[in-house]
């Protein structure tokens, strides 16, 4: 059974990839306009989680100074960010740990909510 499966994929990838050909796509444009791609979810990126404590209100509530860009806000969070990844190991592993429990916290917060 599990080999006639494994054929009818290998045909369908197959015709798929004639299909998009003879189109001029390419087999992953095609399958992506047919709803036969999933996105897979992204993995919690730190960088984004510390823009979030550093800018919340019950975090390091940093916020843009009026007539300053964004850019140069950006860059002000990022040096803040370097510092904080430039600590000693274990107080860096100690802060950023306590950066994800916090973002645990907001989203299952923010879940319960909805």
């Amino acid at each position: 059974m599990l080999q006639k499966a494994c054929l009818v994929v290998e045909l369908f990838d197959q015709t798929l990839r004639e299909i998009a050909q003879k189109a001029g796509h390419s087999k992953v444009a095609l399958k992506s306009a047919m709803g036969l791609t999933m996105k897979n979810p992204h993995n919690h990126n730190m960088w984004n989680i510390y823009q979030h404590f550093a800018t919340a209100e019950d975090g390091l509530n940093m916020q843009k100074d009026e007539g300053q860009s964004a850019a140069e806000f950006t860059a002000i969070l990022c040096d803040a960010y370097q510092r904080t990844l430039d600590l000693l190991e274990k107080e860096r592993d100690e802060v950023l740990a306590s950066l994800w429990k916090y973002y645990d916290m907001k989203m299952a917060t923010h879940v319960a909510g909805i």
